[in-house]
């Protein structure tokens, strides 16, 4: 009796394996199978049976903290999903890891751990985050205007070393350090990405610039600008300093509420070179308060070919009659692919000062700062209102990498290469009320052209471009980085 007990146990134990066998069979999901990874793009599964995220394992992150990995997530622990639905997902994911700057390559992929409970695996290649880079700069408005109006004078070169770390502390905070010997001397410190909470929505910002000059600008004729200079003394002290509060409540929008304090001593000879120089004497201060909101929904942050962008900004810059300027800008941006190797690429910007009456510290447009137009390069188009539009198609020429050998600094020994070729075109119009021979102003600015963009180290970009404006005038132009 005991035997055929114990026979008819095992028989129903085998039983039972052999039925959950083959369920399991039916179910086409095997313990640790790989579903899906967005290196391979292959599905081993079908249909809209939902997968339960159980488990998200994170790898390669020697300095990034996990957390700042989970809060780049477009998915969380806990949550269901469709096949279909958490593929779009993944994909999302890794753009946004991308779009960080923290890594050379994201993998993520979803493994069974039994039945349709999964686990995800995101598999992060850190890249290099020190930079410490020594230059040399030229004090004109361009490399162009240094070799045709200055015959490659070496007085008037900036020279100096600049560091940055783009994950000082593993929470993808940021620290830049600029020191600068020359025509110019300077110091320049920025911290960006203190974490104030658990949630890392908000954080916090600091910047401080200061130093002294041997020249200043302090006027322009025929878009050029007249400089008052004195190579034996400086003619300018300078401080520039802020603080910033930065809300990001989801993925691509960001908030940031700014202030900010300026301070200029100058010369007395400019404010007598030209009475609309500055509404103050002698000593330019004002504090300023600001709000801007980024949002970025594109396949690369530093060289877009799919999605869209806008930067838009608020400045108010001094509370008196002698400096009061509230500043609107917006900046906006769209890619479409248009083959495999090709997409098109439409930029727009538009600012407007207020009130118009400004003087000339505050009219700054194009061709200062990080505003300029194709094919006007070597222009200073100054005003209070205006804008602009840029057209460009592009086609991919190639893609590379070289390889360095390396095993002290593997972070190092990959690096890609992307080259484009591209033709573009823009307009643009900028109004000013100041008296002067202004023959750029109030009047629609056009030019086209053809350019080479090769792209280093993931996101550092050297654009190669030859223009012709409405002048009939041509040149090629050198630019190192990429304007929303």
């Amino acid at each position: 009796m005991r035997i055929k007990h114990t026979y008819k146990t095992i028989l129903t134990l085998f039983g039972v394996l052999f039925c959950y066998t083959l369920l399991a069979q039916q179910q086409g999901i095997a313990e640790n199978e790989l579903i899906y990874s967005t290196d391979q793009h292959l599905f081993t599964q079908t249909g809209n049976t939902l997968f339960a995220v159980k488990e998200i394992k994170i790898s390669g992150n020697q300095k990034t903290k996990d957390n700042i990995i989970l809060r780049e997530l477009s998915f969380k622990e806990g949550e269901e999903y469709a096949l279909p639905e958490l593929v779009e997902k993944f994909n999302e994911t890794r753009k946004q890891l991308m779009n960080s700057g923290m890594f050379q390559d994201v993998v993520v992929s979803l493994n069974s751990l039994q039945g349709y409970d999964a686990v995800v695996n995101v598999a992060v290649k850190e890249r290099w985050y020190i930079f410490p880079q020594p230059f040399l700069r030229v004090v004109d408005q361009n490399v162009q205007d240094w070799v045709k109006n200055q015959d490659m004078n070496l007085s008037r070169v900036n020279y100096g070393f600049r560091i940055m770390h783009r994950n000082f502390t593993g929470r993808n905070d940021r620290l830049y350090a600029n020191f600068t010997n020359g025509y110019t001397q300077e110091v320049a410190l920025r911290y960006e990405g203190l974490r104030i909470d658990k949630q890392l929505k908000w954080s916090i910002n600091f910047d401080v610039a200061f130093g002294k000059t041997r020249e200043i600008n302090y006027n322009t004729e025929a878009h050029r600008y007249i400089a008052y200079k004195n190579p034996e003394s400086f003619v300018q002290d300078f401080l520039r300093t802020s603080a910033s509060l930065t809300y990001r409540p989801a993925i691509k929008t960001t908030h940031t509420f700014g202030v900010g304090y300026s301070y200029f001593n100058i010369s007395d000879t400019v404010f007598k070179m030209n009475e609309m120089f500055s509404f103050q004497e002698k000593q330019i201060r004002y504090p300023e308060v600001s709000y801007r909101m980024q949002f970025f929904d594109v396949d690369f942050i530093p060289y877009p070919t799919k999605g869209y962008a806008a930067d838009i900004s608020i400045q108010k810059k001094g509370f008196s009659k002698e400096v009061n300027l509230t500043q609107l800008t917006a900046r906006t941006s769209a890619s479409w692919p248009l083959t495999q190797k090709s997409f098109f690429n439409v930029k727009a910007t538009g600012a407007i000062k207020i009130p118009f009456k400004q003087p000339f510290t505050m009219q700054q447009f194009v061709g200062s700062s990080n505003m300029y137009l194709q094919g006007y390069e070597d222009y200073i188009i100054n005003g209070v209102a205006g804008g602009f539009t840029k057209a460009t198609f592009t086609r991919s020429l190639f893609q590379t990498s070289v390889n360095i050998p390396s095993e002290k600094i593997k972070k190092l020994n990959h690096i890609p290469i992307k080259a484009y070729a591209k033709v573009f075109g823009n307009a643009g119009y900028i109004y000013t009320n100041l008296p002067g021979n202004h023959y750029l102003n109030n009047r629609i600015l056009y030019s086209g052209g053809v350019g080479l963009d090769i792209i280093l180290f993931y996101d550092f970009a050297i654009k190669l471009e030859w223009s012709l404006n409405h002048l009939r005038q041509n040149g090629i132009y050198l630019h190192d980085r990429y304007y929303l």
